[in-house]
């Protein structure tokens, strides 16, 4: 999330400057690699199988996403080794084309891609906050909703977050649109109440590989969009 002010600085200097994501699960297809002192760094689906998780297309998917959403960049590429044989990874790798022609055959997904702004969470301060320098002090830095599965505060490296929202707005107060966007990596959750800063909560069932909703402020409903 510290990526959103530091892309908008870059567009502030250079409005033709050239952001773009670079996704990778962490998969190098081996058995891991040693690192300083001979420990072993298994791959991370490894690790997550080894936690009792799955990592599955889906969960690619939803985490792409998320990406996506929060940052907008112009292209997204998926890391691979250069040695790497694509069909193992084939089902992975669809994932990330899937994510992006989403934003091109969804007309709402489209409206919000280009015209939306990304809504921050100032209900909590970043969980890392030290060293900022001070022209970037009172930059927002979080973004991630409240939701109501969230687990009790303060957050650590090895804390679990079952679902992941974030959402964009348009239109003025009175007559605004909200596109939500959650997905939930450890398994679809349902009835899942969702806080949109300065509206209101809504409730929503949030899938491995994510969901979008569109939500107006008039009715306060929440769409589904993008299936």
């Amino acid at each position: 999330m510290n990526w959103v002010f530091i892309q908008r600085e870059a567009l502030r200097i250079n409005p033709a400057f050239w952001f773009e994501m670079s996704v990778w699960d962490g998969d190098t297809g081996g058995e891991g690699w040693k690192a300083g002192g001979g420990k072993v760094i298994l791959p991370k689906p490894e690790q997550y199988r080894r936690r009792g998780q799955a990592w599955t297309p889906e969960r690619y998917e939803g985490s792409t996403q998320f990406g996506m959403w929060l940052l907008r960049p112009r292209s997204v590429r998926e890391f691979r080794g250069h040695g790497q044989p694509r069909e193992p990874f084939q089902a992975h790798w669809e994932a990330i084309p899937r994510a992006v022609d989403r934003v091109h055959d969804d007309a709402t997904l489209s409206r919000f891609w280009r015209a939306g702004e990304l809504v921050p969470n100032r209900s909590h301060p970043h969980p890392f906050q030290t060293d900022m320098l001070p022209r970037y002090a009172n930059e927002d830095r979080w973004f991630l909703l409240d939701t109501s599965l969230d687990p009790p505060r303060p957050w650590t490296y090895e804390t679990e977050l079952p679902v992941f929202a974030l959402a964009l707005v348009v239109g003025e107060p009175g007559s605004r649109t909200w596109l939500m966007y959650a997905h939930a990596p450890l398994g679809e959750r349902k009835d899942v109440r969702v806080s949109i800063p300065g509206f209101r909560e809504v409730t929503v069932d949030v899938p491995v590989a994510g969901a979008f909703h569109a939500v107006e402020e008039s009715t306060g409903a929440a769409r589904r969009t993008a299936q």
